[in-house]
């Protein structure tokens, strides 16, 4: 089945740099897309740092759509020179942008 997951983060570190968090965001995307999303999108505030990631994902269940986009978006964050906040240590200091994830959500497109 194919799966709609949008993943909601706040972003920190870019010190209200809206081009510096626009460039992250587009590399992000680039990264994506490489990495085989399906029809990946980001939108939100940059003036706020809170973003929300969409794109499909073949999946047999919630959990495995879930998953399998999360692996996409964290690799992406990753290869855009980003990080993700550790709930264990979430004041890694470093200037690179921290994305600290807010919300997950999945819904079936198609079967």
């Amino acid at each position: 089945m194919r799966y709609s997951v949008v993943e909601g983060f706040r972003v920190s570190n870019v010190d209200g740099d809206e081009h510096a968090l626009e460039a992250h965001l587009d590399a992000m995307l680039d990264a994506m897309l490489d990495a085989g999303a399906i029809d990946a999108d980001i939108g939100g505030s940059l003036a706020s740092g809170d973003v929300q990631v969409s794109l499909m994902v073949e999946a047999s269940s919630f959990e495995a759509a879930q998953a399998a986009a999360s692996k996409l978006v964290n690799g992406a964050i990753h290869a855009a020179g980003g990080f993700l906040v550790d709930s264990r240590n979430p004041e890694e200091p470093s200037s690179r942008p921290a994305f600290d994830l807010r919300s997950v959500g999945a819904e079936v497109v198609s079967s």
